[in-house]
């Protein structure tokens, strides 16, 4: 048997040991409920590994098949144990981070916990300064990871805050049992892409994607009301607002720029009241203005990758998943004098600031 496998079987294991290491030191947090069943998982597949190379060396004929499994069992377990490194190195950076972003990162959680009551959800949220705003899986339904540019500071939170809404629509993906593209969406996908001849598979996996954050734009908008679409416009850019595909191969792609404005504002037209539509309409005319400069980049194809039908069916499924407190929120928003509920007091604080109309 080929050395090679050997010594990728001790490599793992010293991997192991020094986690074992890392888990132990009181420096980091590092919770068993995200921790043990991972390790546990690790662990019997090492055991399962150990067992299949002792009973490989015993043999001498017709291995082949054999030892290719074993390496496909080792860069499986190399795999999961880069996944248990790198949230390991998420806790190192958060416990580093935190000292100088305290209240930042209690923002989040406040935020986070507003929003988890009216979508029914519940999971631990760990924030982490990156280069970019995304969501990290750490372990589905149970903690997640949340990337926030470097230059959020208390100062800024509130301006970054409502796009806590949309990464918090995607874990609610992971909230929906044996989740597959609903059949609503699906059909009108796939309606829509049989019109493109030669590109019909293009489209279709490009209306997958685009589902997914149109989705999750639906869900902010509904949790944050008028507050989401003026926070969204000020951090859209892009030379070409209405590009349909990206010009380089990318695992996930978004919606053009100008589709993500058109959806927010119809939600907003649909479901809040007038004045608060207009009030975001009002905020969000700096973008207009950069969709209009650069209007010459619509295509005449643009329109021909999405319709209404498309875009309702979305807010339809997303409302099938929970019951949006707007009514809540546009009374509080409305109508200041009254008693604020409670599940939407931060929400309302950050629409008011945003909008000036505290």
């Amino acid at each position: 048997m080929p050395n090679t496998v050997d010594q990728e079987f001790t490599d793992l294991e010293h991997r192991r040991d020094y986690i074992s290491t890392r888990l132990a030191d009181d420096g980091v947090p590092t919770p068993d409920n995200v921790f043990n069943p991972l390790l546990a998982d690790f662990d019997d597949l090492l055991d399962e590994i150990q067992y299949d190379i002792e009973t490989l060396s015993e043999l001498s004929d017709n291995t082949d098949d054999f030892y290719e499994e074993i390496c496909n069992d080792l860069w499986d377990a190399h795999s999961k144990l880069q996944k248990i490194e790198k949230i390991i190195s998420y806790y190192e950076l958060h416990t580093t981070q935190v000292t100088d972003s305290t209240a930042v990162f209690d923002n989040v959680r406040t935020v986070v916990d507003e929003l988890c009551h009216p979508l029914g959800i519940d999971f631990d949220i760990i924030p982490i300064h990156w280069n970019q705003t995304a969501l990290v899986r750490i372990v589905p339904t149970a903690v997640y990871g949340l990337w926030l540019p470097r230059n959020v500071s208390t100062a800024s939170f509130t301006e970054f805050a409502p796009l806590i809404g949309h990464e918090i629509g995607h874990v609610t993906m992971d909230y929906r049992d044996s989740y597959t593209l609903p059949d609503a969406v699906n059909q009108e996908r796939r309606r829509i892409a049989g019109e493109f001849d030669n590109r019909e598979q293009t489209v279709a996996d490009a209306l997958r994607d685009w589902y997914e954050e149109l989705y999750c734009d639906t869900v902010g908008t509904l949790m944050f009301g008028p507050a989401y679409a003026v926070s969204l416009t000020r951090r859209l850019f892009s030379d070409n607002p209405y590009k349909l595909t990206p010009s380089i191969h990318r695992e996930h792609q978004h919606p053009p720029d100008a589709l993500r404005y058109h959806h927010v504002m119809n939600i907003l037209a649909d479901d809040y009241p007038d004045e608060l539509h207009c009030l975001a309409h009002e905020h969000t005319a700096t973008f207009r203005d950069h969709l209009n400069q650069l209007s010459s980049k619509r295509t005449p194809t643009y329109t021909d990758w999405w319709n209404d039908q498309f875009l309702n069916a979305i807010i339809d499924d997303a409302k099938q998943f929970f019951t949006p407190d707007t009514e809540q929120l546009s009374t509080a928003l409305t109508h200041p004098d009254t008693d604020i509920s409670e599940t939407v007091t931060k929400r309302t604080r950050i629409n008011q600031d945003l909008l000036n109309t505290d």
